[in-house]
């Protein structure tokens, strides 16, 4: 009995609450008096505990031939309730301790979730940077910190940046990575990415989707740092050496002219092998945990897009084989997401592909870079519009 004190007092129970919840326990709808008598509590104080335990929610009180009748909650509801309690309590110290504790600051690797909390960090680095920025995105991200970009240029702050598609901007200088429907499936299936690194000293590495599902990692880390950097510099390293063969390419004789225009498609040949996988490396199979019906998957989806706002408008069409196979036409636009059943009107782009595929892609388990070179997806049309996807299937 002693332990069982003990173990409440634990829980939150004072000395006095624990005995005359333990009394209750014994003998249910027990008066004042008889509580005091079987906890041993004095009678002048058993009233004052048994008005805090009713406000705390301990036990019950009820009028019965003009007694009070108390009677404790059941132990499972008690437990039940302090579980929850502690729960939070705990999670909430968790958050709490973390903010206090302190950590080797170049060593941290802060998580961060939704698109405005990733944009809001990524403007204040660029606000942040002196001399060096690299940047690595889309245009649907870039164009949010191009005023931050343009101000830290004037600064004296470099900027360095790659777009994943067409992005201008009067006096930066940006170099624009070719759109392929290799690296658009990758779009589909992970979002769209953004790296940023400034003054050598930050960055962030993020993967943005919908609002809710874009997250990112932000860090001083230098291993990290030195990595994404890295990656950054050598992409852009690549583009200029193109920059600067068309250049030659535009002024050099024909016999010239036709050796570069083959070390050209070479070079990119070879970065593409990089992203390719050989036949004897695609050997997962991808189990479904679950049968996909893909009309019930995009009902749901025109359901939660109709007050969804989409920051440019266009006709997918998804034309799925396979069991539970059908064609579909996505139209999106600022005013929201309609789907339709088949074919009504002429698509900006076309996505076929079996439905299988399209279920793992969706879900993540299968690498976008195994289907295209195995002939397993068509992607047809403005490969532009496949970057709303992700914000479309969630």
């Amino acid at each position: 009995m002693e332990s069982i004190k003990e173990n409440l007092q634990k829980i939150g129970f004072n000395e006095n609450e624990a005995r005359v919840y333990m009394a209750l326990l014994e003998k249910p709808d027990s008066t004042g008096y008889e509580a005091s008598r079987i906890s041993g509590v004095p009678r002048a104080k058993v009233y004052e505990v048994l008005a805090s335990m009713e406000r705390k929610g301990l036990i019950m009180v009820s009028t019965e031939e003009e007694r009070q009748i108390y009677r404790a909650i059941p132990p499972e509801v008690l437990l039940g309730n302090q579980q929850k309690e502690m729960e939070k309590i705990i999670t909430s110290l968790q958050m709490d301790l973390k903010k206090l504790e302190k950590k080797e600051e170049k060593e941290a690797l802060v998580s961060i979730q939704g698109r405005e909390k990733i944009l809001e960090m990524a403007r204040n680095m660029v606000e942040r940077s002196e001399v060096r920025i690299f940047a690595c995105g889309f245009p649907e991200e870039l164009q949010n910190l191009a005023e931050e970009l343009k101000l830290a240029e004037k600064r004296g702050s470099r900027p360095f940046i790659m777009s994943f598609g067409e992005f201008e901007w009067p006096k930066l200088k940006i170099f624009n990575h070719p759109l392929s429907p290799l690296l658009l499936l990758r779009v589909i299936s992970g979002g769209r990415w953004l790296t940023l690194v400034t003054d050598n000293q930050e960055a962030l590495i993020a993967q943005l989707k919908t609002p809710e599902k874009s997250r990112a990692l932000w860090t001083k880390n230098p291993a990290v740092i030195q990595t994404g950097g890295g990656w950054i510099t050598n992409d852009l390293s690549f583009h200029f050496l193109l920059e600067r063969l068309n250049a030659i390419l535009e002024r050099d004789p024909l016999d010239i002219k036709t050796e570069l225009s083959s070390l050209r498609q070479e070079t990119i040949n070879f970065w593409g092998s990089m992203w390719t996988l050989e036949e004897n490396e695609w050997s997962r199979n991808f189990a479904m945990d679950q049968e996909f019906n893909p009309r019930g998957f995009l009902e749901k989806i025109e359901k939660f897009g109709r007050e969804k706002s989409f920051p440019s408008s266009g006709v997918v069409q998804i034309n799925l084989k396979g069991e539970y196979g059908g064609s579909w036409q996505l139209n999106f636009s600022p005013g929201g997401l309609t789907i339709r059943e088949g074919q009504d009107t002429e698509p900006d782009l076309i996505l076929e592909m079996e439905t299988e595929d399209f279920q793992a892609l969706l879900e993540g388990n299968l690498p976008y870079n195994a289907l295209l070179p195995r002939g397993k997806v068509r992607l047809e049309g403005d490969l532009n519009l496949a970057r709303i996807l992700p914000e479309i299937f969630g």
